[in-house]
């Protein structure tokens, strides 16, 4: 039984691996994976709250199913997106600190980015979700949220979607002190980042009652 789902792209292959190797934990088994030791760096302390989530891009937040649909709903959507959205080139993939925490992005003035994708893959699942009660909007409306994201919080559930959408793939907790961390994941995901991605498929992930994510079906994008 799941709480929550959300659709994700879940990097597979090399980086997959790389991936869940550094956050501890491996999204597709759901198991821990051993870190990597840094001099320095408290990895497994670091990487506490996206260890939960998985190695992944959020393309769909995470939402509540809704009260009329189920688990074969979400399925089938996904399914259906996936025959409709073609793959996307991820080129220059870079570490980058977003706020206080780390993450792989692609340049602001990437070729090609998965913007449309994901705003079409939000539109095709809003349907099957079920809206944030008054209480949890309040809860998550933030100060620093523009007109737009708060918008985009009562209507989608997330601030971040649509206009707002960045590629991201979260890789710590907020930091206070970046520099270390930085080098470390610049020297894991080494080559990494210069070998051609491809968002090339859509994940079904559901959250359990421990709050851990893993996936539920994988469609590649065929369209």
């Amino acid at each position: 039984m799941f709480q929550r789902y959300a659709v994700y792209f879940t990097p597979d292959g090399e980086m997959g691996a790389a991936g869940a190797a550094w956050l501890g934990r491996d999204i597709f088994k759901g198991q821990p994976v051993a870190q990597p030791d840094f001099k320095g760096v408290d990895l497994p302390r670091l990487t506490e709250r996206p260890r939960r989530y998985g190695f992944h891009a959020t393309i769909v937040p995470p939402f509540r199913s809704h009260p009329d649909k189920g688990e074969a709903d979400l399925r089938r959507a996904l399914d259906e997106l996936g025959g409709e959205l073609s793959a996307v080139p991820l080129s220059g993939l870079q570490i980058t600190l977003l706020g206080r925490f780390l993450a792989l992005t692609l340049p602001r003035d990437a070729a090609t980015t998965p913007n449309a994708l994901a705003a079409r893959a939000v539109d095709a699942f809003h349907p099957l979700r079920a809206p944030l009660d008054q209480a949890e909007i309040d809860r998550r409306m933030r100060p620093h949220l523009t007109k737009r994201q708060a918008t985009n919080l009562r209507h989608y559930g997330y601030p971040h979607v649509m206009e707002d959408f960045r590629f991201h793939i979260t890789l710590t907790d907020r930091l206070e002190e970046p520099r270390i961390a930085t080098r470390a994941g610049e020297s894991w995901f080494g080559e990494l980042l210069a070998t051609p991605l491809e968002l090339s498929h859509l994940s079904l992930v559901g959250e359990d009652t421990e709050g851990l994510f893993r996936v539920l079906q994988q469609i590649p994008l065929r369209g």
